[in-house]
């Protein structure tokens, strides 16, 4: 186990779903044992294996539940308002790609459903609902 799905699963305990919005930083792979699920959405299939389920449409993302961490990949910042239904039913963790916190016009929707930057994690940054 590398230092990358360490801290992953260090996050939540026992993480059973996830959703990746791209390609969880170019580290599907490496997640894969991780979780007893993965949605990835995304418009052409990476890897093939039984815990994956590719969608194309970021409109399917209200029939999931519980989702314990999301996955968002820096190229589709401008989509956070579209995944806003997943981590308010869930109150999932909500990892970002990137060193430095997205600007405001970008987290708007993270604030309002009252999460918080938890941690900066090097190529990612951790965002959790805070009561």
């Amino acid at each position: 186990m590398n230092k990358f799905t360490k801290r992953i699963s260090k996050l939540k305990k026992h993480p059973n779903h996830a959703v990746v919005f791209g390609t969880a930083f170019g580290r599907l792979p490496e997640i894969l044992p991780i979780f007893k699920t993965i949605f990835v959405f995304s418009n052409d299939p990476i890897i093939k294996s039984k815990n994956v389920v590719y969608r194309t449409d970021i409109a399917d993302t209200k029939v999931l539940i519980e989702i314990d961490i999301i996955f968002i990949d820096l190229n589709l910042k401008s989509e956070l308002y579209k995944m806003e239904t997943i981590w308010n039913v869930n109150k999932s963790i909500v990892l970002v790609e990137g060193n430095d916190i997205l600007g405001r016009e970008f987290t708007k929707p993270l604030f309002n459903s009252n999460y918080s930057c938890t941690s900066q994690q090097g190529m990612y940054h951790v965002w959790e609902f805070q009561r």
